[in-house]
């Protein structure tokens, strides 16, 4: 305030001193503008708080740790052993529950009922088959044989004929000589006789005698030029394996013949060996086949805990499922929780599970809804089927991936 202003005290600002107010102190009184300004106050931040609120929820920020889910327990995926061969009887090695390794007999499978009828029949066709073989091997043996021998005495005949050939050329030479020699005497004696005739010292009948004998000569000296030819056609002939002789074609029709026989004989012997591999090695396979229909042992592929065995009689088809194996290297937890937790479950985040040996972190595989007939329907026994609930699979490290541990029941640590 200015010097020398006053101001008028209003009349409820003065102390009447009777409530034992100090002296000076401003009352105010509590008027309905007062109460209206807090309420809204009020008001304004309780909107704020439930903004917050319902914003962190539909981003879906997650609470401080992961919710209790209604049921947890340690499952794996199932195995089906199926039987190898039909049976119509089962001699059991193990039983629901018990904890199994690799190659640990599970049951020992045979067949009493068999049927041998295509057993018999192809071991009578193999039979025959080596009875045939064996007498084709004879028989181109002998074939062979034969045409040896009869190759020997062709090539004996054709020496023989070629040295005849010679023989007769030789003498063919000869005669030619000789034909040469007469005809040279007789072309001197009609030259001579004709020179004698024209001087007319000769008689005619000389001089003709001189020319018919000239005449006789040189047809005498072309047919030994001829038959020289012919014996060296026939000769280069022989040589090549043609032969005029009469007997020549008999001969060589018969090495002919056997060469065509032994061939033959092996073409068949290579049919019937090819046929009887074939039924040898189908044979092999029956009686392997009829062998393991007998008897033969079913061993478990993987370690695990059997889940189920079967329960079948009588004369069961091949394939047909044996055992059910829970996999100790598919082990994971289930865990049902409510819907509402949803959004606070997302594959890839880890949790803490609590199991019978301790204390592990896991990651959520998958989160689905419920069903009865899941992956897991056939080894989770004991699991709820409820479809108001939550399926959250959590994979678990690999060194507590043991058989021991399927079925026993686990915690989720929040």
């Amino acid at each position: 305030m200015s010097a020398g202003i006053t101001r008028a005290t209003p009349a409820h600002e003065h102390n009447d001193q009777k409530d034992g107010t100090p002296a000076g102190k401003v009352v105010r009184p509590r008027t309905q503008r007062m109460y209206i300004r807090r309420f809204l106050r009020g008001l304004i931040g309780l909107a704020w708080i439930i903004a917050v609120a319902v914003t962190a929820y539909e981003v879906g920020y997650k609470p401080l740790c992961v919710p209790s889910p209604e049921r947890a327990y340690i499952s794996a995926t199932t195995v089906v052993v199926r039987s190898p061969i039909e049976w119509t009887d089962i001699d059991w090695r193990v039983k629901p529950g018990d904890v199994v390794m690799p190659d640990q007999p599970l049951a020992i499978v045979s067949n009493e009922k068999l049927d041998r009828t295509s057993l018999v029949a192809l071991t009578t066709r193999v039979r025959k088959g080596e009875v045939q073989l064996a007498q084709t091997k004879k028989n181109r043996e002998l074939f062979e044989q034969e045409l040896v021998k009869c190759q020997k005495e062709w090539e004996t005949f054709v020496e023989t004929y070629i040295q005849r050939l010679e023989k007769g050329k030789v003498v063919a030479e000869s005669q030619r000589t000789q034909s040469f020699a007469a005809r040279d005497d007789a072309l001197r004696r009609y030259r001579l006789l004709e020179d004698l005739a024209r001087k007319n010292i000769a008689s005619t009948d000389e001089f003709a005698s001189a020319v018919a004998a000239a005449k006789v000569a040189e047809g005498k000296l072309a047919e030994t030029e001829a038959e020289v030819g012919r014996f060296e056609n026939d000769i280069a002939a022989a040589k090549k394996g043609v032969l005029s002789d009469r007997d020549a074609p008999i001969g060589l029709a018969r090495v002919i013949e056997l060469r065509l026989k032994a061939s033959q004989a092996a073409v068949e012997q290579t049919a019937v060996e090819a046929d009887l591999t074939a039924d040898r090695r189908e044979l092999e396979s029956l009686e392997r086949h009829l062998k393991n229909l007998e008897k033969q042992e079913v061993l478990a592929p993987t370690a695990g805990r059997v889940a189920s065995v079967s329960n079948g009689s009588g004369l069961e088809p091949k394939g047909e499922a044996l055992v059910q194996l829970l996999e100790a290297n598919g082990i994971f937890v289930e865990a049902l929780y409510k819907p509402r937790y949803a959004k606070f479950l997302k594959p890839g985040d880890q949790v803490t599970v609590k199991l019978a040996g301790g204390t592990i972190n896991g990651v959520i595989r998958s989160v689905e809804q419920n069903m009865p007939a899941s992956e897991a329907g056939l080894s989770d026994m004991m699991r709820d089927t409820s479809l108001d609930l939550l399926r959250v699979v959590i994979d678990l490290p690999p060194e507590v991936r043991e058989a021991r541990l399927i079925k026993q029941p686990a915690e989720i640590i929040p």
